[in-house]
């Protein structure tokens, strides 16, 4: 239920649920409209989805402890969500606002929520969570017109798995001169800078492979974007 229903949400909404579109039961999609007395719609109903946590509690060395969660079972989740991240592109929908709230996971499988915000059609997606925006769209007003692609998504994609395996934000870290992570991000400098004091928290990135630490480099250091190679994440 929205606390400031409008009437652009509600022209969303229900051009949505009249798509009838094919997504796969990892999408907690809008599947209903809810109206209040006067027949305007105030919300919607969405599956509910059991026993998940949020992406964010990934990047919690202590949850990661207590739950039993290494990069191995990380990895396994990540193969599974792309595959439902590249169902819902083939619908021709965007995500846009993927960040590490609105993914949940059950075992090795994630569920998308708060899908009312995706781009789809004409209809934007309004909003964004700045750690996991592609810095190209830092100073574009996204509730003007649609402007996400596939790549940006992918973009946050691989955001989160870096910091899901690493429990470090990749610009993340101390600068002597840039504390500020939007920053860094414009200036591609990332938390493997020689001037970045690598946080306390952080796993050592030799956890993981010379050759995925590539892939991470030619995202986040040389501004390369696309889907995000599985082969990478097989090894």
């Amino acid at each position: 239920v929205y606390d400031h229903p409008s009437k652009d949400h509600e022209r969303k909404l229900k051009a949505f649920i009249a798509r009838h579109f094919s997504l796969p039961k990892f999408v907690a999609a809008p599947t209903s409209l809810n109206f209040n007395g006067a027949g305007s719609v105030i919300g919607y109903t969405m599956p509910y989805v059991k026993k998940a946590k949020s992406f964010r509690d990934l990047s919690n060395k202590n949850f990661r402890i207590s739950h039993k969660i290494n990069n191995k079972r990380v990895v396994s989740l990540y193969l599974n969500d792309a595959k439902t991240l590249e169902a819902i592109h083939n619908q021709r929908i965007v995500v846009g606002d993927r960040n590490d709230q609105n993914l949940l996971f059950v075992d090795n499988n994630s569920y998308y929520i708060d899908f009312d915000s995706v781009q789809f059609d004409g209809f934007a997606c309004p909003v964004a969570t700045e750690n996991y925006l592609d810095p190209a769209l830092y100073s574009i007003d996204l509730s003007l017109k649609p402007v996400f692609v596939p790549n940006h998504d992918w973009y946050s994609y691989a955001v989160m798995l870096f910091r899901n395996l690493l429990l470090v934000h990749p610009y993340g870290g101390t600068h002597p001169k840039l504390n500020d992570l939007p920053q860094r991000a414009l200036q591609r400098i990332t938390v493997f800078d020689k001037k970045v004091i690598y946080p306390s928290v952080g796993l050592p990135p030799d956890l993981i492979s010379d050759d995925l630490l590539h892939v991470f480099s030619k995202y986040f250091k040389d501004g390369w974007r696309g889907p995000f190679p599985q082969s990478e994440l097989i090894r």
